[in-house]
């Protein structure tokens, strides 16, 4: 195969080393998420609870959360269709967040990028958006896959030395090698039900598709073939694997059943076919062919039949991945002289480029839609375990979630406190405990929503007994969180003046709902908008 260098054309003089330029160099060639308004207990709900070892778990609709010990009754308020739900008092060790009515407008592309002087796993939104660095490493990072819940990205790296398999969480954290051997390790595909993890590695001198665990343990030989076979890609039931060899003479694809049982050629043509991608519906995969003279991207039916060009560039065309909802396929391309990352219709029609950066821009994946989202516990973007969270919701949309942890998680209270300022129609709550050791809280609006952290580590204030959260009735989102210690300054008190909700206290801080904190030297009396709760003035 003739792959691209700036432009220029050069064949590798062994296997090993055309597979190893392969993996390392591209110069070879509003999150809508629903729920229930009441509890629907799978394990209890609330009141008295199991005793601490025992774990309850509730749902409200798409959220659900676990819960070790004790918890109080979920307390429930609101105004005109916005409804707020508060729930504390015991060990939260999970709480995630079910995409009822995804779009891909909620999703993002994971890809390569040289931007950093080397090679770096970026994600971006669909449409180009937001472009971020996950890895941030000197080595070479490269070769992202998502796992199908969204939560995770396996990558290959050379940090260690040589290719090995990494994983990490999707927002780059917890980086992790999985595969720590001699050999070479890459290409990882994430099996359908995240049970498994694909890769090729030349552990056993010549390349071999493998599968382990995604933990890296239990560890299988797929393929057990003289030639060269790597590039897994699962069909989306889990019951094949496609994979590139030159098994045959000249690379092309091939399929085999998970187990690796009868490997069976796909494509039969004279050029090289390479980098398998299936549709999600599993009637189609997208590779790259060079039988056109030069790499471009084509689509055939799941049996190899119906093959048809996509592209038709005179430069480099390759990588294609497609969105989860079929209907795009991106893919890389040199037509403005450098790599970038481009989508089009899976048709071929409509071809946009994504990346603008005067590097190397290659090796797209699309996410799945974020179908679980892990808010507390292991990897949760709000924290591990909590005291009790909040959530607002407009006509059953979740909007917004506040997660808080205390030194006592069982001393932990939320109370309602709209009716206290004459039944004004935005929603407030109290939050209580005898130590808040974490308060945090996003607005879920955003493909990435941004978590603030007003109390805990990293955070202006580092202790709090209590805080007052206000919502905006006309959307469910948080507009105001004020910190305050009770056993120093008393509890705050609510009146309505000029339209206005005054809470007198003493305040540690007053953020906003873009995360600004206000009165960063503290607060006595902070006004609040009737209808929206934002925060009008500050003394």
């Amino acid at each position: 195969m003739v792959l691209k260098v700036n432009g220029t054309g050069f064949r590798s003089t062994t296997s090993h080393e055309y597979k190893v330029n392969k993996m390392r160099n591209l110069s070879i060639p509003v999150v809508r998420l629903t729920a229930a308004v009441c509890c629907v207990a799978l394990v209890g709900c609330g009141g008295s609870g199991p005793g601490s070892g025992a774990e309850q778990t509730l749902s409200f609709g798409s959220l659900t959360t676990r819960i070790a010990g004790t918890v109080q009754p979920p307390v429930t308020s609101g105004e005109a269709g916005v409804v707020v739900t508060g729930v504390a008092g015991g060990n939260i060790t999970a709480l995630t967040l079910q995409d009822t009515s995804p779009t891909l407008v909620e999703t993002r592309i994971a890809y390569t990028s040289s931007r950093d002087a080397n090679r770096e796993v970026y994600v971006m939104n669909a449409d180009g958006t937001n472009q971020t660095n996950l890895t941030n490493n000197a080595a070479l990072d490269y070769l992202p896959a998502w796992s199908m819940d969204g939560s995770k990205i396996a990558f290959t790296s050379t940090r260690d030395g040589n290719d090995e398999v990494f994983v990490m969480n999707a927002d780059g954290s917890n980086q992790t090698n999985l595969t720590n051997d001699a050999g070479d390790d890459g290409e990882a595909a994430w099996s359908p039900d995240g049970t498994k993890i694909a890769f090729s590695t030349y552990r056993d001198s010549n390349y071999e598709v493998y599968v382990m665990n995604p933990d890296g343990t239990n560890l299988a030989n797929l393929t057990n073939n003289a030639a060269n076979d790597f590039e897994p890609a699962w069909s989306p039931d889990g019951s094949k694997i496609t994979f590139t060899s030159d098994r045959d003479g000249d690379y092309n694809i091939y399929f085999m059943y998970a187990d690796g049982t009868s490997q069976t050629r796909v494509t039969t043509n004279a050029a090289t076919d390479d980098r398998p991608s299936w549709s999600p519906d599993g009637t189609k995969i997208a590779f790259t062919s060079t039988r056109d003279g030069n790499s471009e991207v084509y689509v055939m039916n799941a049996d190899g039949t119906g093959q048809m060009r996509l592209t038709n560039n005179a430069v480099v065309d390759y990588d294609p991945a497609w969105s989860p909802d079929g209907s795009k396929i991106t893919f890389s391309s040199y037509r403005d002289s450098d790599y970038e990352v481009y989508v089009m219709n899976a048709d071929g029609t409509g071809q946009v480029r994504l990346t603008t950066a005067p590097s190397l821009d290659f090796e797209p994946a699309w996410g799945p839609f974020t179908q679980t989202r892990t808010l507390v516990g292991s990897g949760g973007s709000m924290g591990t375990n909590a005291a009790g969270f909040l959530f607002g919701q407009s006509h059953k949309e979740v909007r917004s979630l506040v997660a808080f942890d205390a030194l006592n998680r069982s001393s932990a209270r939320v109370k309602a406190q709209t009716g206290l300022g004459g039944g004004l129609p935005n929603v407030v709550f109290s939050v209580s405990a005898d130590s808040i050791t974490r308060l945090s809280y996003t607005n879920i609006t955003d493909v990435v929503p941004t978590v603030v952290k007003v109390v805990g580590t990293g955070a202006s204030i580092l202790t709090a007994t209590d805080a007052i959260v206000s919502f905006d009735s006309a959307d469910g989102l948080v507009s105001a969180v004020l910190p305050y210690t009770s056993n120093r300054s008393g509890a705050p008190t609510f009146s309505l003046e000029n339209g206005t909700r005054v809470i007198r206290g003493s305040f540690l801080g007053a953020w906003d709902g873009k995360g600004v904190n206000r009165a960063p030297n503290g607060a006595s009396e902070v006004r609040l908008d009737a209808r929206t709760g934002a925060i009008v003035s500050i003394k």
